[in-house]
């Protein structure tokens, strides 16, 4: 065969000498390619193809997360904020480097680049509220379809429509009831997690303290007795009756939201406004505008009661402060550092435990309210709809099922992760990168279930190998360039 091969390829060189190389005739003359060149277009689309796979699963795994984070005001509002925080940090720069014009002028770029950020993404953030509510209503409200003329069809579709409300409504009530009590718990755990500590800080002053007589014992005793009262206010059942009662700052949120919205893009349409400033003053996130005096309140209320027992931090002492003080100049040196370790951990975990309950939940439940945990599920589920596009141009079933376990399934897992870190409290940033590193590990799974089971372990050596002798050619080109240069 090589043979014929190889006596098609002179024929075609002779004719290409006689009548040239664009010759119609020598164009149209039918050659076999040479088994080489056939090789290399076979191993070229085998690299399109991992390349094709590559960019989809990446493409999923960034697509959805970005999405979720835009789109969600619990990780977006947090960037927004950290970012208005830069930007008082920006013009302080500005000003001091007013005599340095280079300087001055990155400065001055990097605050318009900040916030012009932060501008878009309180813009988004705005939309959001509006989209969640427009969504629980379509699931919750019966409508009337007025715009059908006909009675009798109107009638009909009403009915069915109302059919259809009964079970949307309760889907949507019950996806928000499973996220707040999601959040609800980890405000229990919270608490439950910061009074083991106050109970072993306790048992620790009670120890060292019984050698104690006279003044000293009484005015111990006497405080303890207040920090025991004092405590009943982080019990299950009273925490969990200020968590229920925060929705009550919260019966008229919807309503004054719209009313908010409406008026501003109402504002927008009026020639008389100066749009493009009105639009940049209203750029703040309006539902925690809305409730920011009512959070300040509950927030407080937990402050003025943590600070009774664990101080400020900074010039007002709570009462284990004073139990320390007076027990401290009795202990030895060890005994001192091991009573200060433990009285950061119950401080930081019950100064934690209050945050999730007067800030965390709050603003969960705000968002919850105006209807964010159904919206953000159909959010993600729709940023996939990329990944359905992905699977149905597969080559082939084993390919599609390649595509599923390395690409779908990782990004539906991070975006399942990071929605459960948010219902939980876990900080935006935090949650994502959590939520991240479980798309990781299941992309990881998913490569080892496509390798041996699937059994496409071998085009998976072929590409590392190709990678390999990739890098390995480089490194060699780049030794003759340093001994030519020499």
């Amino acid at each position: 065969m090589s043979l014929n091969i190889n006596r098609c390829n002179n024929a075609l060189f002779v004719h290409q000498q006689m009548f040239g190389a664009n010759d119609a005739l020598a164009a149209s003359i039918n050659i076999p390619e040479p088994i080489e060149n056939i090789s290399d277009k076979i191993e070229e689309v085998k690299e399109r193809k991992h390349n094709k796979r590559a960019i989809t699963v990446g493409g999923i795994v960034t697509g959805v997360m970005l999405t979720v984070m835009l789109l969600n005001p619990k990780y977006s509002s947090k960037i927004a904020q950290r970012l208005q925080k830069r930007q008082a940090e920006l013009v302080k720069k500005v000003n001091e480097t007013k005599n340095s014009k280079f300087v001055n002028k990155i400065y001055g770029i990097y605050l318009q680049t900040t916030q012009a950020i932060s501008n878009g993404i309180n813009c988004f953030n705005n939309y959001n509220p509006w989209k969640d509510i427009w969504f629980k209503n379509f699931c919750s409200k019966e409508k009337e379809f007025s715009g059908i003329k006909n009675l009798r069809i109107r009638n009909k579709v009403v009915k069915a429509n109302n059919k259809i409300v009964k079970y949307t409504s309760k889907v949507h009530s019950g996806i928000t009831n499973i996220f707040d009590n999601i959040s609800k718990f980890t405000v229990k755990q919270s608490y439950k997690k910061s009074l083991k500590k106050l109970d072993k800080l306790e048992m620790f002053l009670r120890e060292k303290s019984s050698s104690l007589t006279g003044a000293d014992k009484v005015e111990i005793e006497a405080k303890l007795q207040e920090i025991s009262e004092i405590k009943k206010y982080f019990d299950e059942k009273a925490v969990m009756g200020r968590v229920d009662a925060q929705k009550d700052y919260m019966v008229n949120l919807e309503r004054d939201f719209m009313s908010k919205f409406e008026r501003f893009k109402s504002n927008l349409t009026n020639s008389w406004v100066k749009k493009g400033d009105y639009f940049v003053k209203n750029l703040y996130y309006w539902p925690e505008n809305i409730l920011q005096k009512s959070r300040d309140k509950v927030e407080r209320e937990g402050l003025d009661v943590v600070e009774k027992l664990i101080g400020d931090g900074k010039d007002k002492s709570g009462l284990y402060n004073d139990l320390v003080k007076i027990i401290s100049p009795k202990l030895s040196a060890e005994d001192n550092k091991a009573l200060d370790k433990i009285m950061k951990k119950a401080d930081k975990s019950l100064r934690t435990a209050n945050h999730n309950e007067c800030v965390e939940y709050f603003d969960k439940k705000r968002d919850l309210i105006l209807g964010s945990a159904p919206t953000d599920i159909v959010t993600a589920t729709v940023s996939l709809a990329g990944a359905g596009i992905a699977i149905a141009s597969a080559d082939d079933k084993r390919q599609r099922l390649s595509r599923l376990v390395t690409g779908v399934i990782p990004a539906l897992g991070g975006v399942g992760v990071s929605m459960a870190m948010a219902a939980a409290l876990v900080s935006g940033g935090k949650g994502l990168i959590i939520g991240a590193g479980a798309s990781l590990v299941l992309n990881r799974l998913g490569i080892i279930f496509d390798k041996y089971v699937l059994g496409n372990k071998q085009e998976y050596d072929e590409e590392n190998a190709k990678v390999h002798n990739k890098h390995r050619h480089r490194k060699n080109n780049v030794k003759k360039e340093a001994k030519v240069n020499v």
